[in-house]
């Protein structure tokens, strides 16, 4: 397998194959992308810092 196909595969799993929806992003849209990918991370540092 090359790493072409497996990038197309890893894509195409996760539903990152399709393109990119146009319009509005509604609250519909959202919880089909969050049931699709059963992923959600939410960040809370909302600041950019050095790391030590």
């Amino acid at each position: 397998m090359t790493l072409a196909q497996a990038r197309r595969i890893a894509l195409a799993a996760q539903g990152l194959h399709r393109p990119r929806p146009t319009g509005p992003a509604t609250a519909r849209r959202v919880g089909r992308t969050f049931d699709r990918l059963q992923l959600l991370q939410i960040d809370s540092v909302n600041v950019l810092s050095r790391s030590h």
